[in-house]
């Protein structure tokens, strides 16, 4: 029994001195049967892991198909998760994320020592941004890194936009099971430097802000079940070279976070953290507190 537990043991310090791993996959789960084009990322590390999809609808009866791009794990349930929420949206030269076409390859994934991802090539039309997402050996975060070729086919035009969308916490419903969408919530979020709370206008964002911790005060992630929520999440930022961002956070059920690129960027840091399991508001905390470096530092 020892030489097997020594064996174990051997077996599951190489899996993480491996650093993360990286493979192409499919999407399975809600509307998978509606998609024409459907391809995946699927990324782990020592600390989490994420299922990342660049997916087009079938064309509907008038012949129009969406492209969009979801995470379905860990957890597709609630937070930038929530399916089958668009938790990544973007808007170049005009042209919307929905609009652009995905073709074989459009997911190229790679390794190294401590890190491992994806680039996702996204073209509006000859216009490309390159978006790389990876995990990092000792880190539960997804990093994602936006950058451009440095010949554009067609050149941005002016700036363009990055949205982020996601679901705090969890949905309300109603004695009937009927969701609630607004004017039930107590969303917030805190960053390095204030705590904001929900608000019918949007919030401008700053350089000294560097990360939203996303929770609900009273679907706080505690107790049996799902009931209150499954917890927090985080939004991680690098605002620099003109770089803007805004928080809308409403009485309502989605949060929204638009960061405004100037077209002549270099490169865009951020990264993203949704749990495996449900976390309450204090116990996150704690853990943020205790190793806040993991979860904020983007470089």
């Amino acid at each position: 029994m020892k030489h097997v537990l020594t064996i174990c043991t051997f077996a599951m310090v190489a899996a993480l001195a491996a650093g993360p791993t990286v493979k192409l996959d499919k999407y399975r789960g809600w509307g998978d049967n509606k998609l024409s084009f459907n391809e995946q990322m699927k990324v782990a590390g020592d600390k989490n892991y994420y299922d990342i999809n660049l997916l087009q609808s079938k064309p509907d009866k008038k012949g129009n198909q969406k492209t969009f791009i979801t995470l379905s794990a860990p957890s597709q349930k609630w937070n930038f998760g929530r399916a089958p929420s668009e938790f990544l949206f973007m808007k170049v030269n005009g042209i919307s994320l929905n609009k652009i076409q995905p073709v074989p390859g459009s997911i190229k994934p790679w390794s190294k020592k401590d890190s491992a991802g994806a680039e996702f090539l996204l073209n509006f039309d000859g216009t490309k941004i390159i978006v790389n997402m990876f995990m990092k050996t000792g880190s539960p975060l997804l990093f994602l890194t936006f950058t451009q070729p440095e010949k554009q086919l067609v050149p941005i035009k002016g700036n363009f936009t990055i949205n982020f969308n996601l679901v705090i916490s969890r949905l309300l419903v109603n004695e009937k099971k009927i969701t609630i969408w607004n004017n039930v919530y107590n969303r917030q979020a805190q960053t390095e430097s204030r705590l904001l709370k929900q608000q019918h206008a949007a919030l401008d964002l700053t350089a000294a802000d560097k990360y939203l911790i996303f929770s609900d005060e009273k679907l706080d992630g505690s107790g049996k079940g799902d009931e209150k929520g499954v917890g927090p999440c985080l939004l991680a930022f690098d605002l620099a070279d003109g770089i803007t961002g805004k928080l809308l956070m409403r009485n309502a059920y989605s949060t929204h976070v638009t960061f405004t690129v100037p077209g002549t960027f270099k490169e865009f840091r951020c990264a993203i953290l949704q749990h495996k399991a449900k976390i309450s508001n204090d116990e996150f905390m704690k853990r943020f507190q205790a190793d806040k470096n993991s979860y904020t530092v983007l470089k």
